[in-house]
């Protein structure tokens, strides 16, 4: 399992604030917060992802995981490359037509890169059927988008949270 950063929150002054409008506000007040820095996260991941095609950007999303803990104030979001993302690669029936749905699941090599490793390929058919090739792939350099991400994202929590919690908070006096 490749390590994801972790972003905690403190934002004392404006909870407790919260929290004398009662346990729906606190809840909604770190709910706000969540989504807020994912969003944020989520454009960040996207401006400095390396470009070649643009599918791994476009992949970029956020989603909520089935919750396990439904505890008061735990909130959790995931920002990561979903899956089926409009991809320009040349269908399998007809190479002139692009923008075939193909998951992403390179991201890990991306970001935390890959050793040097040996491919090897069979093949199953026509001239080379059952003859084997190996190719020394060697490997990656890692770029650690996420890790870049989460730092900027930290840089700027403070004002993120404070407009989060700003926001739920004139929600709920208005409804008092």
């Amino acid at each position: 399992m490749i390590p994801t950063p972790v972003i905690r929150i403190n934002a004392s002054e404006l909870m407790t604030e919260i929290k004398q409008l009662g346990s729906k506000a606190a809840n909604a007040a770190a709910r706000q917060v969540t989504r807020d820095t994912a969003m944020a996260l989520a454009k960040i991941l996207r401006s400095i992802v390396p470009v070649e095609s643009g599918t791994l950007r476009r992949s970029i999303g956020i989603r909520k995981p089935r919750a396990r803990r439904r505890a008061a104030g735990y909130h959790q979001l995931v920002v990561y490359p979903m899956a089926n993302v409009l991809g320009s690669y040349p269908t399998q029936w007809n190479p002139n037509q692009y923008y075939r749905r193909r998951p992403v699941h390179y991201f890990h090599l991306v970001d935390q890169g890959a050793k040097p490793h040996i491919i090897t390929i069979t093949f199953g058919g026509g001239l080379m059927a059952g003859r084997t090739i190996q190719v020394r792939h060697p490997g990656t350099r890692p770029t650690f988008v996420s890790d870049r991400a989460a730092t900027i994202v930290r840089s700027s929590l403070p004002q993120i949270a404070t407009k989060a919690l700003e926001k739920v908070l004139a929600r709920y006096k208005r409804r008092k």
